[in-house]
């Protein structure tokens, strides 16, 4: 296999979310919530009364979703799950943007580009 030699770097926010249920000592986890359903084996229970406000959002909230135990993790986040405790979640990263440099003026764009 041929390794790139672009390295990307890693994916702190992730490509896919992360859906996880947790119940009766059972962890169910997976990047799609069919994956839970099929390994659960029960019916599917909608959240009662959030189903309208979380179809209005053009993307879910973690860690809502439609269904009742299900839930997302927010991007930047995992779930820690240890023996003898309760499971939480733990931010590891936190995005801050930096702004861009300013634009050159025609001038300077010029100039720059006649020394390159």
């Amino acid at each position: 296999m041929k390794e790139s030699a672009v390295d990307p770097g890693p994916r702190r926010m992730g490509i896919k979310p992360i859906y996880y249920k947790i119940e009766d000592g059972q962890l169910l986890f997976g990047s799609e919530i069919r994956a839970i359903l099929a390994s659960d084996g029960d019916q599917p229970e909608n959240r009662s009364g959030s189903s309208e406000s979380l179809l209005a959002l053009p993307v879910y909230t973690s860690p809502l979703t439609l269904l009742h135990k299900v839930r997302k993790l927010a991007a930047g986040t995992c779930l820690i799950v240890e023996e003898g405790s309760e499971p939480h979640i733990e931010r590891y990263w936190n995005y801050s943007p930096e702004p861009f440099e300013r634009m050159p003026s025609d001038e300077e764009a010029t100039e720059k580009l006649l020394e390159l």
